[in-house]
C-alpha cells in the first residue's frame, strides 16, 4: 500500500508537469504573433526607427512565457491552499481492475480502462482520466512492485 501526502512543492511540480504542453503551446503561438506583428511594424518603419519599432514587441516575446509560468505557479499554489481534498493524506492500492484511492474524506476507485493516456516524469506517474484531467501518483510513495503494477496495467494505454 501506497501512502503519501502531498506538500504544496510537490503539487506544483505536479500541476505543472500537467500544464507543461499547454503551457508550452500557449506561449510559443504567443511569441510568433508578437514575432509577426513586431516584425510588420519594422518593415513598415522609417529605416532609422526599425530597432526601436521591434523592441517592445521582443520584451514581449520575453515577458509573456515568464509570466505565463509565473501566473500557472501562483494560481496552483493558491489552489493548493485552499483545498483541504489536496492536502490529505492518501493511501492508494493496486489490483488487476483499480486504483484504489482512500482519504480522510472518502474513497476512489479509477479502474484501469477508465485510464485514457500516462506520463512518467522522474517525481509522478500521471494517470489522464481525460485529456485535461490527470491522477498525480508521487514516485517517492511507491513500491518497486507497485510501480511494475502500474506500468504492466497501462502498458496497452498511450504513453505521452
Amino acid at each position: 500500500m501506497a501512502q503519501f501526502q502531498f506538500e504544496e512543492k510537490e503539487f506544483v511540480r505536479a500541476c505543472m508537469a500537467l500544464r507543461k504542453k499547454r503551457m508550452i503551446i500557449s506561449c510559443l503561438l504567443l511569441i510568433l504573433a508578437l514575432g509577426l506583428f513586431g516584425t510588420s511594424r519594422m518593415l513598415n518603419a522609417i529605416p532609422e526607427e526599425k530597432l526601436n519599432a521591434f523592441l517592445p514587441f521582443l520584451a514581449g516575446m520575453i515577458a509573456v512565457p515568464l509570466f505565463s509560468i509565473f501566473v500557472n505557479r501562483w494560481q496552483i499554489r493558491k489552489s493548493f491552499r485552499q483545498s483541504e481534498a489536496a492536502q490529505e493524506h492518501m493511501e492508494l492500492t493496486f489490483d488487476e481492475e483499480a486504483v484504489h484511492y482512500s482519504h480522510e474524506t472518502g474513497e476512489h476507485k479509477l479502474p484501469w480502462v477508465r485510464v485514457k493516456k500516462w506520463q512518467e516524469t522522474p517525481d509522478f506517474f500521471l494517470l489522464y482520466e481525460s485529456d485535461s484531467f490527470a491522477r498525480i501518483l508521487p514516485r517517492r510513495a511507491l513500491s518497486d512492485e507497485e510501480e511494475s503494477i502500474l506500468r504492466s496495467q497501462t502498458r496497452n494505454v498511450k504513453k505521452l
